[in-house]
């Protein structure tokens, strides 16, 4: 399925962000968000999609194809004090003092198994789109169990495919 970008209904979406609220952030994280990502804030600034939507990706551990689900996309709120558990920014902050990430991943969402979702900002991976098993570690780094899943924020959104209650992928 393709066109998930344009087509994906979301609720408990943030407040309407600009590209200015967007440089801010990235001025404060001295971070650069790719544009497909800035442009898809933009227009929902996160939130909880309507259908059962899945991807498929291959597991980092077992090498084999897995599949999860996307539970929520996190949102930027402009209140720091705020206290929304899907809060963007508090996340980042505390994934990474926690050392469960590196600086350069970003969380984006998370699934219903509350596996986190990053985008990868560092000059190798830019702009890429993976899982983060929240029950293992890489024995290397010490940081979780990534698995990639999209080169893009774009090729992640047109991997999405609606679940239905039979495990089978609607057509």
């Amino acid at each position: 399925m393709k066109g998930w970008i344009q087509n994906m209904d979301l609720y408990d979406s943030g407040q309407k962000l600009t590209k200015d609220i967007i440089k801010r952030f990235e001025n404060i994280l001295g971070l650069s968000f790719p544009d497909d990502y800035k442009e898809f804030m933009m227009k929902n600034n996160g939130g909880t999609p309507e259908e059962d939507l899945a991807y498929g990706f291959i597991d980092v551990v077992t090498n084999k194809t897995n599949d999860s689900d996307l539970r929520e996309l996190f949102v930027f709120y402009e209140d720091e004090e705020n206290d929304n558990f899907d809060d963007i920014m508090r996340i980042y902050k505390s994934m990474v003092n926690e050392k469960l990430i590196p600086p350069f991943f970003f969380p984006i969402g998370d699934d219903s198994g509350g596996d986190p979702l990053c985008m990868n900002l560092s000059q190798e991976e830019y702009g890429s789109i993976w899982f983060c098993d929240h029950e293992l570690e890489n024995s290397e780094t010490g940081y979780l169990a990534a698995s990639k899943i999209a080169n893009s924020f774009t090729e992640f959104l047109n991997l999405l495919y609606e679940m239905t209650f039979d495990g089978d992928e609607d057509d």
